[in-house]
């Protein structure tokens, strides 16, 4: 049984122990630091050493699961992956749009539910 099927997980925003749940149920993995970067109602995701600069600006998702963003990042057209500098690190520059993988996965478990995520824009972003 799926920890949403519980009976105790009303409709709207999860809460730390929900999300907690989900990575305990391995639903969600890759998480590290859960203690340190959960808050009542979010998490804070950390970038992997995957990313891309936009070169035509913000492309938002679009049309069916069978354009997967993915689509985007391989087409050089609209994407150029980026290279770590020696100190492994990326030299951003401003004024560009920049698109990374995320550490945390949602895992397969999740198929079929009604959870999903929602990433929100922050000044530190």
């Amino acid at each position: 049984m799926h920890p949403w099927e519980k009976g105790h997980w009303l409709p709207g925003v999860l809460s730390k122990n929900h999300v907690k749940e989900l990575i305990d149920g391995a639903y969600i993995d890759k998480v590290t630091n859960f203690l340190e970067t959960a808050d009542y109602s979010s998490i804070d995701l950390t970038l992997s050493d995957v990313g891309f600069r936009m070169i035509c600006g913000s492309i938002k998702p679009c049309g069916a699961p069978a354009q997967p963003y993915k689509s985007f990042l391989n087409n050089e057209k609209y994407a150029e992956k980026l290279t770590m500098d020696a100190k492994g690190c990326f030299n951003l520059k401003a004024s560009q749009c920049y698109v990374f993988y995320l550490k945390e996965i949602l895992t397969p478990k999740l198929s079929g539910s009604n959870i999903y995520g929602m990433a929100t824009a922050k000044s530190s972003v």
